[in-house]
């Protein structure tokens, strides 16, 4: 067993003679000029250091005022500011108690200050421990640091047709299918316009006609044989007989005769003919046949109305089935709800009912029309076309590639209704650019001092360039956080 005095020498020799003697146990003698005699701590760190070199070590007192000192570091129950079956006041009775011998030195008041430096020993102990784990804390969780890494980016545009149908409960990548969902709309409305057409409108005039049969023969003529008046100017004015009528054959040098009515082929108020005009006979000459009215002809009349045209009624059926469709996909256009979206070839239009309160050719200054039409129209989530398009362009990224972020730009070239389905014709733009081990990069960057971040960085052929910074900016954090999670790393397009 290795005895060292502890008199006059201070701790760190004790601790470096300890070390230097590295066999067989440890007995240390307490004398009166020991520095330390009254620092419960430094006898601990020796005890801690005797255990830490595997050596037991054992306390004696070169004096009797050292005995309740080497009794409380001899046992191994004891803790800082307490002893194991002492307190003050049992240390203060003992000081009273304790005999005094010739010669010997007095009692020192040992107890009492060795409860008191325990104390301050566990104190400090606990004010050591917290501030090396506060150091600890603020060196793992303080620093922060941003690593932006700039990349080259490629654009990427495809065209892509879509279909958005009714029938589809969610996103079908590889058919290129998104949800569709129908609205619908209905609206009733009444309609004028003017009516732009003429007409001519009046009385034919009637008369009485008797013809002469200057033949040898009887002759019938039909309803409608035609009796004509020439005229010095214009055109003949035409009569027609309103009956069949037989007309006998001359006798004797006598014509035949019959008398029957006519009415004027046309309206007007020129087939007013005054009475006892010979008239032609269908295509036969003066010579074999003649006509006479021997009762004027009156009545006759002409004059020019507004009426509705077939013309006027399209016109009007047109601009009304504008009017209500442009109210139809107002109406329906308010009906959206979210990110949904509409196109304007997504409309199909129906009419349900159509009435003209005037027909073609009645007389009539305006009209109107009753028109009922319906609206079907198919609107789709913006979201999910985007999300649709996103997945496709992915599948034309080359290896080595990913696309860069959500910048995406996403065009609805045409769209059409077409069997109750909503065809697009769509274009889509994105940017790719290499792919980057993100997870990596902060494994690497974790705990290195900034020269070596710089230089690790500088040697990453997938970027351009790229940007440090970190905090907190003190002498002695010249380096990236240790906890990776402090390092955040963002990546931007050149």
């Amino acid at each position: 067993m290795l005895k060292i005095e502890l008199d006059y020498q201070s701790l760190p020799d004790v601790i470096k003679r300890m070390r230097e003697e590295r066999t067989g146990d440890l007995l240390m003698e307490i004398s009166e000029s020991c520095p330390f005699s009254e620092n419960l701590l430094a006898f601990k760190i020796i005890k801690n250091e005797a255990r830490d070199l595997g050596r037991k070590v054992v306390f004696v007192a070169k004096s009797s005022g050292f005995n309740s000192l080497v009794e409380t570091l001899n046992d191994d129950v004891e803790s800082f500011g307490f002893v194991k079956g002492f307190d003050v006041g049992e240390l203060s009775a003992a000081k009273t108690a304790a005999p005094q011998t010739a010669g010997s030195p007095p009692p020192r008041k040992f107890k009492f200050r060795l409860s008191v430096n325990r104390d301050l020993g566990f104190i400090i102990a606990i004010l050591s421990g917290v501030l090396i784990l506060a150091f600890y804390l603020f060196f793992y969780y303080l620093p922060r640091a941003t690593i932006t890494l700039v990349v080259e980016a490629e654009s990427l545009v495809k065209s892509i047709e879509v279909t958005a149908s009714p029938s589809a409960q969610s996103i079908e990548v590889a058919a290129r299918v998104i949800p569709a969902t129908e609205i619908t709309a209905n609206l009733k409305k009444t309609v004028s316009a003017s009516a732009t057409g003429s007409k001519e409108v009046g009385d034919k005039a009637k008369g009485e006609v008797t013809i002469y049969n200057k033949t040898d023969s009887s002759k019938t003529f039909t309803a409608k044989t035609s009796l004509a008046k020439g005229q010095t100017q214009g055109s003949d004015l035409i009569y027609l007989t309103d009956s069949e009528i037989l007309v006998p054959s001359s006798s004797s040098g006598i014509s035949g005769v019959a008398t029957t009515s006519a009415t004027a082929e046309k309206i007007g108020d020129e087939y007013n003919l005054a009475a006892n005009n010979t008239l032609t006979v269908s295509n036969f000459s003066t010579n074999s046949m003649i006509a006479e009215n021997t009762k004027s002809f009156s009545g006759g009349s002409r004059r020019t109305i507004t009426v509705v045209t077939e013309d006027d009624q399209k016109r009007l059926f047109s601009s009304a089935s504008s009017e209500i469709e442009a109210s139809l996909i107002s109406e329906i256009k308010g009906k959206l709800i979210a990110d949904q979206k509409l196109e304007e070839g997504s409309f199909s239009f129906a009419t349900a009912s159509k009435t003209f309160d005037k027909a073609i050719s009645e007389e009539a200054s305006s009209f109107n029309l009753i028109l009922e039409e319906e609206a079907r129209a198919l609107v789709y989530s913006e979201n999910e076309l985007k999300s649709l398009l996103g997945e496709v362009l992915n599948e034309y990224v080359p290896d080595g590639y990913e696309l860069f972020g959500e910048d995406r730009t996403v065009e609805v070239i045409s769209a059409k209704y077409e069997t109750g389905n909503l065809l697009f014709s769509t274009k889509i733009k994105g940017f790719i650019v290499p792919k980057i081990d993100e997870k990596k990069i902060k494994d690497d960057l974790a705990g290195l001092s900034l020269n070596a971040a710089k230089q690790y960085l500088g040697n990453l052929s997938v970027i351009s360039s790229y940007q440090m910074s970190s905090s907190p900016n003190l002498p002695g954090f010249a380096f990236l956080p240790r906890n990776k999670q402090s390092i955040k790393v963002v990546i931007t397009r050149q």
